[in-house]
């Protein structure tokens, strides 16, 4: 084959691996407005919806959507009872069978607190959340599931005691986090959870803590707790916000690491998967999104869910 028959062959080839590309592309741009049109049918057919239910294992869990930001959060996203965060609610599930106490540090609208309540049906869980909006719906919520066995504190968690400030919204939100510094339209009281659980003669078994960016200074008001009780971890690491404190997730691994602790990002936070797989936490500065890592001191149970390299 002489060089130019070769070359138009290579033309042609390219031409076709372009043309493959701009295929896949246009699939891709067909493909946002009919999952936009699939939502907007989804809030269509449930406004005048005012319960999402979904089951676990068989077991039932029902939460309000009567509000603005419960319907948008739930739905369409959990819509035909699909489960929050997938491979998180499943692993949560799981190493909460055998446990007596569970402690929800940012439990929002109470999705693992009703979780971990159902689970434990003779133990005890502790949801603690800081916001006066959020706080309303979490009650109401513990309510319809029914959760006699949970405790609902109105505080926000830190390092230590005292008055924390942050920027309220207009309504109930995610996204609420403690000022570093101080600033901030509402206050709300803080505690450690070494000094709150030493009130309540309470030993965790497991943690969950989601507090957009100050996750640092929970795990230093827990000291005691880490060492002595020996918690399994359920922590969502925010990078950016982090950063905003001066801190980062190489940060949380080194404070978790000094007490002994195996760390792993759970996959699959925000795609579809329902599989739960453990991902030894090996490059925390490659971690560049909002992640939910399992921290423990030792992988009774869960050794099937790690992925060996």
């Amino acid at each position: 084959m002489c060089a130019s028959s070769a070359a138009r062959r290579g033309i042609r080839r390219e031409s076709c691996g372009n043309g493959g590309a701009k295929g896949a592309s246009a699939v891709s741009a067909l493909a946002r407005p009919i999952r936009y049109l699939l939502r907007q049918g989804i809030r269509w057919r449930t406004r005048r919806l005012t319960r999402f239910e979904t089951r676990i294992d068989g077991v039932p869990l029902v939460f309000s959507v009567e509000d603005r930001h419960s319907k948008r959060w739930f739905l369409p996203r959990y819509y035909g009872g699909r489960l929050h965060e997938p491979p998180v609610t499943r692993l949560l599930w799981r190493v909460l069978e055998g446990r007596s106490c569970f402690v929800d540090v940012g439990a929002h609208l109470g999705w693992y607190a009703c979780l971990a309540a159902k689970r434990l049906e003779h133990g005890r869980v502790y949801a603690f959340e800081m916001d006066a909006a959020n706080f309303e719906l979490l009650r109401t919520n513990l309510a319809l599931n029914r959760c006699a066995n949970v405790s609902a504190v109105r505080k926000a968690v830190g390092r230590a005691g005292g008055v924390g400030r942050y920027d309220r919204a207009a309504g109930p939100s995610s996204t609420l986090a403690l000022s570093a510094r101080g600033e901030g339209g509402a206050s709300v009281e803080v505690v450690s959870l070494d000094a709150f659980l030493q009130r309540e003669n309470a030993c965790p078994d497991v943690v969950k803590i989601d507090v957009e960016g100050a996750e640092l200074d929970v795990l230093a008001g827990m000291e005691t707790t880490l060492a002595s009780a020996r918690p399994r971890l359920f922590v969502e690491v925010h990078p950016q916000a982090l950063t905003l404190r001066n801190a980062s997730v190489r940060n949380v691994l080194e404070r978790l690491g000094r007490h002994g602790y195996a760390v792993f990002e759970i996959a699959g936070l925000r795609g579809r998967d329902t599989a739960v797989r453990l991902k030894p936490c090996e490059l925390p500065d490659a971690i560049a999104a909002n992640t939910m890592l399992y921290a423990s001191v030792d992988l009774g149970g869960v050794e099937d869910l790690v992925e060996r390299s």
